[in-house]
C-alpha cells in the first residue's frame, strides 16, 4: 500500500512538472505516432472571408422598439430591413440568407437614426451594393454583410 501510494505521488509530481515545463515553454507537445500535427489555438483573427457581392433591397424603414438587452441610441432609431440577393450562387452554409429579410444595424448593434438613413440614401425600395462575406478560416464572425459606400461605424448622429 506504502508503495502504491509513493508510486502515485512521484507519478502525480513528474506530471505536473512536465505540465508546468510544458506551459512555460509555450511549445506544441509531439504528435501522436500517426496522427498529424496539431494546429496552434487561435481565438480571433486574423480571418479570411470569400466575398459575393450581390444586392440589398430596402424593404422597410419604421420606428425602431427599443431593446433592454441593447443601449438605446441618443436618436430615434429606426429599423431598417432589407432583403440580399447575390448576383451569382452562394456557397452551402450561406445560400438560406439569400432574399431572408435582414436588419441593418450600425457596428456597435444600435439602429441607424434618420439623419444617417438620409446621409447614405437609405429608403424604402433602395437597391443598395453588398456585399456577403463568408468565413474561410479564423474564428471570426462567420457571415457579414457589408454595404459599400455606407461606413455603419459612422456615428455622427451623437454629436450635437
Amino acid at each position: 500500500m506504502k508503495r502504491t501510494f509513493a508510486a502515485a505521488v512521484a507519478l502525480t509530481a513528474a506530471m505536473l512538472s512536465a505540465s508546468s515545463a510544458f506551459a512555460a515553454s509555450n511549445a506544441s507537445p509531439p504528435p501522436e505516432k500517426g496522427r498529424p500535427e496539431p494546429m496552434g489555438i487561435r481565438v480571433g483573427g486574423p480571418c479570411t472571408y470569400a466575398d459575393h457581392p450581390g444586392t440589398a433591397t430596402i424593404l422597410a424603414v419604421s420606428p425602431a422598439t427599443p431593446d433592454k438587452d441593447v443601449p438605446t441610441p441618443p436618436y430615434p432609431g429606426l429599423t431598417v430591413t432589407y432583403a440580399f440577393a447575390p448576383v451569382g450562387p452562394l456557397p452551402p452554409q450561406a445560400s438560406r440568407l439569400a432574399g431572408k429579410v435582414q436588419t441593418m444595424t450600425l457596428v456597435n448593434g444600435w439602429p441607424p437614426g434618420p439623419r444617417f438613413l438620409e446621409k447614405y440614401g437609405i429608403r424604402p425600395g433602395a437597391a443598395l451594393p453588398c456585399v456577403l462575406r463568408v468565413i474561410q478560416s479564423g474564428t471570426c464572425t462567420p457571415l457579414l454583410f457589408e454595404f459599400p459606400g455606407i461606413d455603419l461605424a459612422d456615428y455622427f448622429e451623437i454629436e450635437k
